[in-house]
């Protein structure tokens, strides 16, 4: 009697533990699929940026380039951040695709 209890426990423990983890994954799917627009929407601003700050009116302003350069940054830190939660998506991208950057091996 206690054995078939505590296998029915066990069980439902089991049962109980499977769903989290599936909710669990579906939940840092969504938030990958978030990371990623947000990041889409970041580098759409540094480039509209980008191009005001080289226009003629405001090229070489000094607020322009620092906000410029904090938009990069930010940009870049999603982008590490992101690697983290990439498993989810279809393809698989290097954390090298930016061109000017050479992977750690690279001499």
């Amino acid at each position: 009697m206690y054995y078939t209890l505590i296998a029915c426990f066990v069980l439902l423990t089991y049962a109980f533990i499977l769903f989290y983890i599936r909710f669990l994954l579906l939940n840092m799917n969504g938030m990958s699929e978030d990371i990623v627009k947000l990041g889409e929407s970041l580098e759409d601003f540094n480039n509209h940026l980008t191009k005001l700050y080289n226009s003629e009116i405001f090229y070489g302003d000094e607020t322009l380039e620092k906000f410029l350069k904090h938009a990069n940054d930010i940009n870049q830190e999603l982008k590490d951040f992101n690697i983290l939660y990439n498993m989810f998506s279809e393809t698989e991208e290097s954390p090298y695709d930016n061109e000017e950057e050479d992977p750690p091996d690279a001499r």
